[in-house]
Formats: structure tokens, C-alpha cells, sequence
């Protein structure tokens, strides 16, 4: 269950992984490389809603054609 602070809901890596249906460690990796956009206050990755949102609303990257 996402964590509510106020009006920000934080998802962890695990509850992502499940609504996503991906590994904690892709999750973890989309992290690092700034793909999601997240925070790190401790130990444990937190992303807010409204990040996972702007994550689905980017257009998806073009692959170089042959």
C-alpha cells in the first residue's frame, strides 16, 4: 500500500514492480538511470504519483532505424 504524506502518495520499488509487473531490479535500474524519477532518502527508493504519471505521459524514445 503507497505511503500518503499529505497529499503525495509515494510508491516503493516493490509496489512498482507489482502494478507494473516488471522485477524490483528493473525498477530499481529505471531509478538509477533517471528514467523514473525518484527519491533515495535512506536506503529505500520512494516515487511520488505524480512522477509515475510524467513517466507514462514522455513520448517514448525513437530507435535508430536501419
Amino acid at each position: 500500500m503507497p505511503i500518503q504524506m499529505g497529499d503525495i502518495k509515494l510508491y516503493t520499488v516493490e509496489e512498482l514492480a507489482d502494478i507494473l509487473s516488471i522485477k524490483p531490479t528493473t525498477v530499481r535500474k529505471m531509478l538509477r538511470e533517471g528514467r523514473i524519477p525518484g527519491r533515495r532518502p535512506s536506503k529505500r527508493w520512494y516515487v511520488s504519483e505524480d512522477s509515475l504519471r510524467a513517466y507514462f505521459q514522455q513520448a517514448e524514445p525513437q530507435k535508430p532505424s536501419d
